[in-house]
Order: structure tokens, then sequence, then C-alpha cells
């Protein structure tokens, strides 16, 4: 080290730490991790599952009953509503397990509910605090890849690479430099 120069910064504790994180952060980074935590927070408010209190509910649409708006293995997201209207695609509980369909109407008993691709309505006529919630986007395919995400293998093969991660992305080989 040269006489007179220091190897510190100077200047209150505070200025120097972030100084140095600025330097070590880029725009991007910041950008990305902003968006992300947007993301997620849009998410915890507006979609999350029923089960951790919020009002969407994921389901894996299984039948033909709803083509060709809804094939077998779409992943839907229900989300519940004050209010449910004629047109509406609606998911509710059955003796039989949940039943995704449209609303076509209503009576005095409740909702009047038919499969797109049948001829005739249900014989369910769910009133609107037994629906789950109404249909608000699906994801083509998207519950295939769940179905196959959840096998013993896929689930062996996610442990095995997190375990690799974890032993071979945490050494660092300290580089070595040739003396003269």
């Amino acid at each position: 080290m040269k006489a007179g120069r220091s190897n510190t910064r100077s200047g209150p504790p505070v200025a120097v730490a972030l100084a140095g994180l600025a330097g070590m952060v880029s725009r991007r980074s910041l950008a990305l991790s902003g968006a992300a935590l947007l993301l997620c927070t849009l998410w915890l408010l507006l979609l999350r599952p029923v089960v951790l209190g919020g009002p969407a509910s994921y389901l894996v649409v299984s039948g033909a009953s709803m083509e060709p708006a809804l094939r077998s293995g779409d992943l839907v997201v229900a989300v519940r509503a004050d209010a449910y209207a004629v047109g509406d695609i609606v998911a509710f509980h059955t003796d039989g397990g949940l039943v995704v369909h449209r609303i076509v109407g209503s009576d005095d008993s409740g909702f009047v509910v038919q499969g797109d691709s049948r001829a005739s309505p249900d014989i369910w006529r769910p009133e609107a605090t037994e629906i789950l919630g109404a249909v608000r986007f699906q994801v083509p395919f998207g519950g295939r890849l769940i179905e196959i995400l959840r096998t013993p293998f896929s689930l062996g093969l996610a442990a095995a690479a997190a375990t690799f991660l974890l032993i071979a992305g945490g050494r660092v080989t300290p580089r070595t430099e040739a003396r003269p």
C-alpha cells in the first residue's frame, strides 16, 4: 500500500455500507427483485388459496363435460365472489366430489348449472354459499404438469437436484495464480 492512501472509505458507516452495496447490486437485479415482490404481493392478496385464508381454489379439470371451454387436464383458478351470474363457470361440491359447470339459470332451490357439452341441466342446484368460486382463468394442460410433478420419480429427481446444488453450488474454489 502506498503511503498516504487508506484502504478504507471514510464517511458515516451507513453511507459506506450503502456505497458498497450499490456497487454489488445492479439496477437490473433491483428491478427484477421489485417485480418479483410485486407479483408475490398481488398473488398473496388476490389469488391466495383457500387453505391459506384466501379467495382462490386451484382445480384440475377431469372429464369432457365442459369442452370446448375447459378440457381434461386444464388447471383452473376459481375465485370466490359476492354474487354469481348466468354465464359464469363455477366450481362447487357435490356428494361425488367437485364439479366445474356453467350457470345457465336459477330457481327457488339454487343455481341451474350445466356442462357445456351436455344436452340438459344438472340435477344439482348449488346455492351461492356452496360455490367455491367462479373460474377466472385457466392454464391449458397445467393440471397435467402438476400431476407429473407430484409423482414419486419427479419428487425424487427434484430432491436430488436440490441436494446437488447445495453440495456443489456452495463450494468456491479459490483461484491460484502462478507466481513468477
